[in-house]
C-alpha cells in the first residue's frame, strides 16, 4: 500500500511538474523531481499539500522542507492503517476460539493474559510493517524521481514511522475487541472494519456541527475518546507528537478491554 500509493504521488507530481514546465517554456520532464522548486509555488501543488496539513499556514511550511514522498507516505497511512491496523487486531483469537485450540494455552495463562500478550504482539508486528514499509517508499523516491537526497528521505520517513505506529494501536485495539465478540474470524474483521468506519463517521458528523443542542455539546465532549480527534497532534516539528501517542496507547488499551467481559464469560 505504501509503495503503491508513493508510486501514485510521483505521477501526479509528474503531471504537476509538466504543467510548471509549459508556463516557464522549458522542455518537459520524464522523470518528477527536476521541477520540484518550480512546483512548491505552483497554486493546485500548494492546495494539495494545504489539504494535507489541514489547513494551517504554519505546517504548510514545515511540508514543504520535507520530502514530498514523506508528507504522502504519513497522509496515506493516516487514512489506510486504522483499516489494515483493525483488520489484523480481528484475527487475535477469533480462529481460536473456533477451533478451540485456545483451551490448551488456558492451561497455563489466564484469559486476561492472553488477549493481553495477543494485543501487545500484534502492536509490535504493526510497528515492524510501519517502519518496514520505509523501504519500499524511499525505494520509489530512489527510483522514480531524481533530485531525491536519499539519506534525507530516508531519515524523514523513519521520523514520521512512530507516529503511524501509535496512530494505528487503538484499531488495531478495536480490532482484538471485536475478535473476542465471535469466534468467526470474518464476522469479527467485518465489526472491526465497521467500527472503524464508524469512528470517521462520527468525527465527521461532530466536526461538521451537523447536530443540534445538547445533542452537539454532548458530541464535542465525546469526541476525545475518538482517535481522530487527536490526528492533528501528529503533524508538525520537534516532540509534540508525543502528547497524541500517548493518548492513542491509552485508547487502545481501553478499547481491546471493550470486548473482555464477553471473553471472560464464553464457554471456551
Amino acid at each position: 500500500v505504501a509503495s503503491g500509493s508513493a508510486y501514485g504521488f510521483t505521477r501526479v507530481l509528474l503531471v504537476l511538474e509538466n504543467q510548471v514546465a509549459r508556463v516557464l517554456h522549458v522542455p518537459k520532464t520524464e522523470t518528477p523531481g527536476a521541477l520540484m522548486d518550480a512546483v512548491k509555488t505552483d497554486v493546485d501543488f500548494l492546495d494539495m499539500m494545504r489539504a494535507m496539513v489541514g489547513g494551517d499556514e504554519a505546517l504548510l511550511q514545515w511540508a514543504l522542507e520535507l520530502p514530498l514522498l514523506t508528507v504522502t507516505h504519513f497522509w496515506t497511512g493516516l487514512g489506510t492503517l486504522p483499516f489494515i491496523a483493525a483488520a489484523a487486531g480481528a484475527e487475535a483469537v477469533s480462529s481460536d476460539i473456533h477451533d478451540r485450540s485456545i483451551r490448551f494455552e488456558l492451561v497455563r495463562a489466564g484469559r486476561l493474559e492472553i488477549v493481553a500478550g495477543r494485543f501487545l504482539g500484534l502492536s509490535l508486528l504493526l510497528g515492524v510493517a510501519v517502519f518496514g514499509s520505509t523501504l519500499g517508499v524511499w525505494a520509489v523516491a530512489m527510483l522514480g524521481m531524481i533530485n531525491n537526497p536519499p539519506l534525507e528521505q530516508m531519515t524523514t520517513l523513519l521520523s514520521m514511522s512512530p507516529r503511524l505506529w501509535m496512530w494505528c494501536l487503538p484499531f488495531c485495539g478495536l480490532g482484538v475487541a471485536a475478535s473476542q465478540l465471535t469466534a468467526n474470524v470474518n464476522l469479527a474483521r467485518l465489526i472491526a472494519l465497521a467500527a472503524v468506519a464508524f469512528t470517521w463517521i462520527a468525527y465527521g458528523v461532530i466536526e461538521a456541527e451537523v447536530l443540534e443542542g445538547w445533542l452537539q455539546a454532548v458530541a464535542e465532549s465525546a469526541q476525545v475518546l475518538l482517535p481522530q480527534a487527536w490526528i492533528g497532534g501528529l503533524w508538525g516539528p520537534g516532540w509534540g507528537w508525543l502528547t497524541p501517542a500517548g493518548v492513542f496507547v491509552a485508547l487502545a488499551w481501553c478499547a481491546w478491554s471493550l470486548g473482555y467481559p464477553i471473553m471472560a464469560r464464553r464457554n471456551l
